[in-house]
C-alpha cells in the first residue's frame, strides 16, 4: 500500500493494538483518523483497499460494543468498498460480516425466523460467490459454512449444524491435513454441537481431540488451548462432575489472564462459568462472589447495558430466585414469601402453600421443570413440619401436583408413583367411599388413557365413577366428568355410539346441575362434536363447535383460552371436511387470541403452528408447512423436555413434510429422530412407536422400497399385537396396511388374505354394521378390481355401501366414495352407462355435503366423469370435466400442486387422442416441471411423466425421441426400486411398440416378453395388462408375416379379455377388429369379415350408430371388401364411415385422411384417376391442415399415393415430382426409416 499516507498506516498500526487489547474507544478513533486523508481518493486501488480493511476492523469494534447500527452502516461502506474493487473475495467477507451482524440482532431482538433467515441469506451469497470464483477460496470457503452452522445452532437446528461442520472438516483436512489448529478448531465446533445435543460423551470427545492438537501445536498457554479447558469444563458441569469442571475453568482462567490480562471479557465469562458450577453445587456465596466478578469486569468494558452482561445478571438472580427472588408474577408472590420466611423460617406451611402459588404460575407459563421443582420445595417442607408423617392432605396435595406435572410431561411411571402415593393418603384419611378418592381413580385412569392402556384407564374410570354416583348421588358435576372420561376412551376404541351415549348422560346432568350457558356445557359439546367428527358427521360437529363457542363468547369473552381452543376446533373440523379457507380462517383467530393472551413462545401457540403446518401441506403449500412445523418445535423444545411426545408429534408432522417435499432422506432421518424421542419417552413397546414405524413405512411404500416398507410395517404391527392382542381394531388397521404393500408387491392373494383378517377382527370387535367394517369391504374391493374379478368387488362394494347407508344415511361423503369405486369397476367392465350413473350419484353427494362448488372432492368426481368420456371416445365431453377439475384444483391449491399435475396428464391424453400432439406435450411438460420441483429428479411421478411424453411423441411417430423418454423414465423407476409395477409394464411395452415401428422385431419382441413377464408375476395368467402385452406381441408377430403366431397370441388376449370384461367391452371388439386384420393378411377375407361385422354389431349396441368406434369398424369392412376385389361394397363401408366421421364434434383427422386415401385407392384400383387424384388431395389437406408435421410419414405416403395415380395416368412428370416431396420428407426422418424411402425409391 505504497500509496497510503504513512500517516494512516501508522493510526492503523494503532488501532489494530488497542483493538486486541480491548481498548476499543481508542482503537475506533485511531481507525477514524486513519480514514480522514482518504476521503476523497475514491479511484485509487490502493486506498480502496485500506479502507475497506480499516471499515471491517471498525465493524468488529461497533459489533464488540453492541452497537449493531453502526456496525451496519461501516459494513455496507466496506461492502460498497469492495464492489467498486470488483473483488469477489471482499464482498464475500462483507456479507459474513452482515450475516453476524443479523445474528447478534436476534439474540437482542428475540426476532427468531427475520433476523436468522436474514443470517442465512447472507452467508447464503457469500457462499455462492465462494462457489463461482475460480481459484483457491478456501479462507472464505471456510468462513462461509462457519457462519452457516453457527446460524443453524443458534436455531437449535442441529442436523444442519452438524451437516455443514463436517463439510468444513472435510475442506480443512483436504486443505491443512490433520494435525492443525483449523482441525482443532472443527473438533471444537462439533463439541459444541454435541454438548447443545446434550450428547456429553461425543461433545467431550470431540473437545479433547481439540485440546490435544492445540496442545501439540501451541504449547500450553495459549488462549485456544485455554478455550478448550472451557469447553470441557462445561461438560463436565452438565454431566455433573463439578470438581473436574472446576479444575478445567480453572486451568482456562490461569491460562487467559496471563496471555490478556485480568480486564478481559473473556476472564469475566470463565468467572460467570465458575459461578455456575457453585451454583450447582449450592454453594451461593462463592457462586455470588464468582457472579459479581464477572459483572464488574464486563462493565468495565462493555458498560452496564452490554448484551454479554445480561447473562451475569441472569445468574445472580438465579442466585436470588433460588433464595426465593422472583420476576413478574413471581415477584408478588416473592414479597410475600420474603416477608413470611424472615418472620415465620422457610419450614412453614405458608411457605409452601406460596412455593405451590409460584408453582402454579410456572405450570400456566408452561415451565413444567421450574413448576415441579417449585411443587417439590413444598412436597419437602410439608414432610419436614409433619416429621416424615406422609398422611396429611397437604403431603397428598403436593405428590398429586408433581403427578400432574409428570403426567404433562409424559413421564407416565413416575406420575403414577405420584398419584399412587396421594392415593394411599386419601385412603388413610378417609374411607374408600370418599370423592377424593374417586378423584385418584380418575387421575390415574388419565394416565393410562395417555399410556394408550384403555382397558386399564376404562376400568379405572368406570371405579371412579362408581364411588362418585354412591357418595355424590347421579346429578353432580363430578359423576358428568366421569361419564366424559368414559365417552373419550370409547371414542379412541372407535366405539362412537357407545362414546355419543356417554357424553350425552354427562350433558344431561350439567344442562341439570349448572344451566345450559356454563363452560362445562360448553366443553361437552366440544366433546361431543369430536364424536361427530370421528363419524363424518361434519354438519353436526360443526354445530356442536358453534353452541361451545356461543357459550364461550358469553360466558369468558373474545380473549378467552377457551374461545381459541374452539376456533382451533372449528378449524380442524373445516379441515377434515377439505374446506381449507375456512380451515384457515379459524386457525387464524385462534391464533390471534394466543398471541394477545400469552407471549409468542407459549405451548398453545405451538399447537396452533403445528395444526397449521397440517394445513399446509395438504394444501401443498410445503415451504410453509415446513417453516410453521419448525416454529412448533422451537416452542415446544424451548418449553418441554426433548424426549417429550408432543415434540415428537411434530417432528413426525415435519417428516411429513419433507415426504412430500420429495427429501426423503430428510424424511427418513426425521422418522427417526420422531422414534427416538418416543422411545425415550415410553419406551420401545407403545403404539406411538407403532405409529412411527407404521409413518415410515408408508414412506418406503411411495417410493416403491417395498421389502423395507413391510419391515417397517411389520414391527408396528408386532407392538400393537404386544399392546393390544390379536383383537383390536389397530391390530386389523395395521393388517390393511401391509396388505397394501402387497398389493403393491403383486402379491394379490396375500394381500386379500390380510384384509380378511382385519375385517374378521373387526367384525369381532365392532359388529356387522360399522363404518370401519365398511372400509375393509372396500379393501378387499379393491384387491378383487385388480385380480379382475368385477363381480366379487362389486359384491364387497355393494356390502360397503348397505353399511354406510345405514350409518350415514344417502348424503354422506363415504357413500359417495363408494359410489365412485362402484363406478370404476363398471367402467373396467366396459359398462359405461353404469359407470357414469354412478360418478353422478357420487358427485351429486360431494355438491350436496360439502355445499361447494370447489372443493377437492368435487373436482375428483369430475375427473372420474372425465376418464368415463374418455373411454367412450367423446374427447370434448371429457376435456370439459377434465378442465372442471384442474380449475377447481387450481382455486384451491394453486398452480403447482402434484395433484393438478395428475390433471394436466389426463387433458394431455385427451389432446394426443385429438392428435393434438403440440399441447398435448406442452400439458405433458407442465405436468414434469411441477413434479421435478416438488419431488426433485429421481420419483416415480417424474418417471411417469417421462413415460406420457414418450408416448406422446410415439402417437406422433417419432419413435427414437419417444424411446429417449420411455428410458428416462425406466432408469429412474430402476434407481428408485427393483420391483416391477404397472409403470415398468407400460414402459418395455411402449419400447416394444416404438422398436415394432423401427422394424426391430428382435428388440421389440424382448421389451415385449419382459413386459409379460412383469405382469405374470404382478397379475397371475387372467388380468388385462396381461392381455395387452399377447396384443401387442401379437403386433409384432405380424410385422414379421408369422400370422399364425400372432392368431395365437390374439386369441389368448381375447380370451382373458372375454373373462375379465363384458362381451360389449370397447376392449374386446378392438381385439375383434386387431384379429380381423391379422387374418386378413392370410387372405382370410370371409373369417375377417366375420370378425369386423362382430364389433360393428357390439358397437352399434352399445355406442350407437353415430360413434367414431363405428365409423372405424366400417372403414376396416371396407378395406377387407377392397382386398376382395369388391369396390362397390368397399365404397358402400367407406361412405358409411365417412358419414359419421364428419358430424363427429370431435374429428379424428387421423382416420379422416385414411378414409379418404382408402377411397382414392379403391378409385385408383378402378381406373378412375380423376376421383381417385381428387381423394389423395383431400388427405393431404386435411393431413397438412390438422396434423402438420407431426405425422411426416404419413405425409410422404400421402404424396407417394398422389404420385402413385400420377404415374397411371402416364403424368410421369408430376408423379415425379410427388415422389421427390415424399422423399424429402423421408430423408429427414431417423435412419429407421432407410427402408420405406428405398420402397418409394
Amino acid at each position: 500500500m505504497t500509496s497510503i499516507p504513512e500517516l494512516s498506516q501508522e493510526l492503523y498500526r494503532k488501532g489494530e493494538k488497542c483493538q486486541l487489547s480491548c481498548q476499543y474507544e481508542s482503537a475506533l478513533s485511531h481507525f477514524m483518523e486513519a480514514l480522514n486523508p482518504l476521503s476523497n481518493r475514491s479511484d485509487d486501488t490502493d486506498s480502496l483497499r485500506f479502507q475497506y480493511l480499516v471499515s471491517l476492523h471498525i465493524v468488529d469494534i461497533y459489533i464488540q460494543q453492541w452497537q449493531l447500527i453502526k456496525a451496519h452502516e461501516f459494513n455496507l461502506k466496506a461492502y460498497e468498498l469492495a464492489k467498486k474493487l470488483n473483488d469477489e473475495e471482499k464482498i464475500a467477507f462483507s456479507l459474513d460480516r452482515q450475516g453476524d451482524i443479523y445474528l447478534l440482532e436476534q439474540e437482542e431482538s428475540k426476532a427468531l425466523d427475520s433476523c436468522y433467515d436474514q443470517a442465512l441469506s447472507r452467508y447464503e451469497k457469500s457462499l455462492e460467490i465462494v462457489n463461482s470464483m475460480d481459484g483457491d477460496n478456501h479462507e472464505v470457503l471456510i468462513a462461509a459454512y462457519a457462519n452457516m452452522a453457527n446460524t443453524y445452532r443458534s436455531q437449535n437446528n442441529y442436523s444442519d449444524a452438524l451437516s455443514i461442520q463436517d463439510k468444513l472438516l472435510k475442506i480443512k483436512i483436504s486443505k491443512f491435513g490433520n494435525d492443525h489448529t483449523e482441525i482443532a478448531e472443527c473438533y471444537s465446533n462439533i463439541g459444541l454441537i454435541k454438548f447443545d445435543q446434550s450428547e456429553y460423551n461425543e461433545a467431550l470427545s470431540m473437545h479433547n481431540k481439540a485440546l490435544k492438537i492445540r496442545l501439540s501445536l501451541l504449547g500450553n498457554n495459549h488462549v485456544d488451548v485455554a478455550a478448550s479447558y472451557n469447553n470441557i469444563a462445561a461438560v463436565y458441569g452438565s454431566q455433573a462432575s463439578y470438581d473436574q469442571a472446576l479444575s478445567m475453568y480453572e486451568k482456562s482462567l490461569e491460562i487467559t489472564i496471563s496471555k490478556l490480562g485480568y480486564n478481559n471479557v473473556q476472564v469475566g465469562r470463565i468467572y460467570n462459568n465458575i459461578g455456575l458450577i457453585y451454583l450447582y453445587q449450592s454453594r451461593y456465596d462463592e457462586a455470588l462472589s464468582m457472579f459479581e466478578k464477572s459483572r464488574q469486569i464486563s462493565e468495565s468494558i462493555l458498560g452496564h447495558d452490554h448484551i454479554d452482561v445480561a447473562p451475569v445478571y441472569q445468574n445472580i438472580g438465579l442466585v436470588y430466585r433460588i433464595q426465593g427472588k422472583f420476576d413478574d408474577a413471581h415477584r408478588i408472590y416473592q414479597k410475600s414469601l420474603q416477608i413470611r420466611s424472615s418472620l415465620l423460617g422457610y419450614e412453614h406451611l405458608d411457605v409452601a402453600s406460596l412455593l405451590n402459588n409460584i408453582a402454579s404460575v410456572y405450570r400456566a407459563q408452561c415451565n413444567y421443570d421450574e413448576a415441579r421443582v417449585n411443587y417439590q420445595k413444598s412436597l419437602e417442607i410439608r414432610l419436614s413440619i409433619f416429621n416424615g408423617n406422609k398422611n396429611h392432605l397437604e403431603v397428598a396435595q403436593s405428590y398429586n401436583n408433581i403427578g400432574d406435572i409428570y403426567k404433562i410431561q409424559s413421564k407416565y411411571d413416575e406420575a403414577l408413583l405420584m398419584y399412587q402415593k396421594s392415593l394411599q393418603i386419601n385412603k388413610a384419611l378417609f374411607s374408600h367411599y370418599h370423592p377424593k378418592v374417586a378423584k385418584l381413580y380418575y387421575d390415574i385412569g388419565g394416565v393410562y388413557q395417555c399410556q394408550i392402556k384403555y382397558d386399564d384407564a376404562l376400568a379405572m374410570f368406570q371405579k371412579s365413577l362408581q364411588l362418585q354416583l354412591e357418595t355424590l348421588g347421579d346429578q353432580h358435576s363430578d359423576v358428568a366428568e366421569s361419564y366424559s372420561s368414559i365417552a373419550t376412551i370409547y371414542n379412541f376404541r372407535k366405539e362412537h355410539g357407545k362414546a355419543l351415549s356417554m357424553y350425552k348422560k354427562s350433558l344431561q346432568i350439567q344442562l341439570s346441575v349448572v344451566g345450559e350457558d356454563h363452560i362445562a356445557v360448553a366443553q361437552t359439546y366440544n366433546n361431543m362434536a369430536t364424536i361427530y367428527q370421528s363419524q363424518g358427521n361434519y354438519d353436526e360437529a360443526l354445530s356442536m363447535h358453534q353452541k361451545s363457542l356461543k357459550i364461550r363468547l358469553s360466558a369468558l369473552g373474545e380473549y378467552s383460552n377457551d374461545v381459541s381452543e374452539t376456533y382451533l376446533n372449528m378449524a380442524n373440523s373445516y379441515l377434515h371436511q377439505g374446506k381449507y379457507d375456512e380451515a384457515h380462517s379459524m386457525y387464524s383467530k385462534s391464533l390471534n387470541i394466543c398471541e394477545i393472551i400469552f407471549d409468542s413462545s407459549h405451548i398453545n401457540v405451538a399447537i396452533l403452528y403445528h395444526n397449521m403446518a397440517l394445513l399446509y401441506n395438504i394444501q401443498g403449500k410445503h415451504d410453509e408447512a415446513l417453516s410453521m412445523i419448525k416454529k412448533a418445535i422451537d416452542i415446544k423444545s424451548s418449553l418441554l423436555d426433548n424426549n417429550n411426545a408432543n415434540i415428537a408429534e411434530s417432528y413426525s408432522v415435519m417428516a411429513g413434510i419433507y415426504h412430500n417435499l420429495g427429501d426423503y432422506d430428510q424424511s427418513i432421518s426425521i422418522y427417526e429422530r420422531s422414534r427416538q424421542l418416543e422411545v425415550e419417552t415410553f419406551g420401545q413397546d407403545h403404539i406411538n412407536v407403532a405409529k412411527s414405524y407404521n409413518n415410515q413405512g408408508n414412506l418406503y411404500d411411495d417410493l416403491a422400497k417395498l421389502e423395507d416398507a413391510i419391515n417397517m410395517l411389520e414391527k408396528s404391527h408386532q407392538i400393537l399385537l404386544k399392546v393390544y392382542g390379536h383383537d383390536h381394531v389397530d391390530v386389523a388397521n395395521s393388517y390393511n396396511n401391509m396388505a397394501n404393500v402387497l398389493r403393491a408387491q403383486g402379491k394379490h392373494d396375500e394381500a386379500l388374505s390380510m384384509h380378511k383378517k382385519s375385517l374378521e377382527i373387526k367384525l369381532l370387535k365392532l359388529g356387522d354394521n360399522n363404518d370401519v367394517v365398511a372400509d375393509s369391504y372396500n379393501n378387499i374391493a379393491v384387491i378383487y378390481t385388480i385380480q379382475g374379478k368385477f363381480d366379487e368387488a362389486l359384491l364387497m362394494y355393494n356390502k360397503s355401501l348397505k353399511i354406510l347407508l345405514s350409518v350415514y344415511g344417502q348424503d354422506h361423503i363415504k357413500v359417495a366414495h363408494v359410489y365412485t369405486n362402484i363406478g370404476r369397476v363398471y367402467a373396467d367392465q366396459g359398462n359405461y352407462n353404469n359407470a357414469m350413473a354412478m360418478h353422478q350419484k357420487s358427485l351429486k353427494i360431494k355438491l350436496q355435503s360439502t355445499n361447494s362448488q370447489n372443493h377437492a372432492e368435487v373436482a375428483k368426481s369430475y375427473n372420474s366423469i372425465g376418464t368415463v368420456y374418455e373411454c367412450q371416445g367423446m374427447y370434448n365431453e371429457a376435456l370439459m370435466n377434465y378442465n372442471k377439475s384442474v380449475n377447481i384444483m387450481r382455486t384451491l391449491f394453486g398452480s403447482d400442486h402434484t395433484d393438478i399435475s395428475k390433471s394436466y396428464n389426463d387433458i394431455a391424453n385427451i389432446q394426443s387422442k385429438k392428435n393434438n400432439y403440440d399441447d398435448a406435450l406442452a400439458l405433458h411438460e407442465l405436468s414434469l416441471a411441477i413434479r421435478k420441483t416438488t419431488f426433485g429428479d429421481n420419483h416415480l411421478d417424474v418417471a411417469t411423466s417421462y413415460n406420457s411424453i414418450g408416448a406422446t411423441y410415439l402417437g406422433q411417430g417419432y419413435f427414437s425421441k419417444a424411446l429417449d423418454m420411455f428410458k428416462k423414465s425406466l432408469n429412474i423407476l430402476s434407481s428408485v426400486t427393483d420391483h416391477g409395477n404397472n409403470l415398468r409394464i407400460m414402459l418395455y411395452l411402449n419400447m416394444s411398440i416404438c422398436y415394432n415401428n423401427q422394424g426391430k422385431n428382435d428388440d421389440a419382441l424382448s421389451m415385449c416378453e419382459k413386459s409379460l413377464e412383469i405382469a405374470l408375476l404382478l397379475h397371475g395368467n387372467n388380468h388385462i395388462n396381461v392381455a395387452k402385452c399377447y396384443q401387442a406381441k401379437a403386433n409384432i408377430y405380424s410385422n414379421q408375416q408369422m400370422f399364425d403366431e400372432a392368431v395365437v397370441m390374439l386369441n389368448k388376449s381375447l380370451q382373458i379379455a372375454l373373462s375379465l370384461l363384458s362381451q360389449d367391452n370397447i376392449y374386446v371388439t378392438r381385439l375383434y377388429n386387431n384379429m380381423a386384420f391379422t387374418i386378413k393378411k392370410q387372405g382370410k377375407y370371409d373369417e375377417a369379415l366375420a370378425l369386423h361385422n362382430k364389433s360393428l354389431k357390439i358397437q352399434l349396441s352399445t355406442l350407437g350408430s353415430n360413434h367414431s368406434e363405428v365409423a372405424i369398424t366400417y372403414l376396416n369392412i371396407g378395406c377387407v371388401y377392397k382386398s376382395q376385389g369388391k369396390y362397390v361394397d368397399a365404397l358402400s363401408m367407406y361412405q358409411k364411415s365417412q358419414k359419421i366421421m364428419l358430424k363427429l364434434p370431435n374429428q379424428n383427422h387421423q382416420y379422416l385422411t385414411a378414409l379418404y386415401s382408402c377411397k382414392g385407392s379403391v378409385y385408383d384400383d378402378q381406373s378412375q384417376y380423376d376421383d381417385a387424384l381428387f381423394m389423395h388431395q383431400k388427405a393431404l389437406k386435411v393431413m397438412l391442415s390438422h396434423i402438420d408435421d407431426n405425422q411426416p410419414y404419413a405425409i410422404a405416403i400421402s404424396h407417394k399415393n398422389i404420385a402413385n395415380v400420377y404415374y397411371h395416368q402416364l403424368e410421369y412428370n408430376q408423379a415425379l415430382s410427388e415422389y421427390q416431396k415424399a422423399i424429402q420428407i423421408l430423408a429427414k426422418l431417423p435412419p429407421e426409416n432407410q427402408p420405406k424411402m428405398t420402397k418409394i425409391y
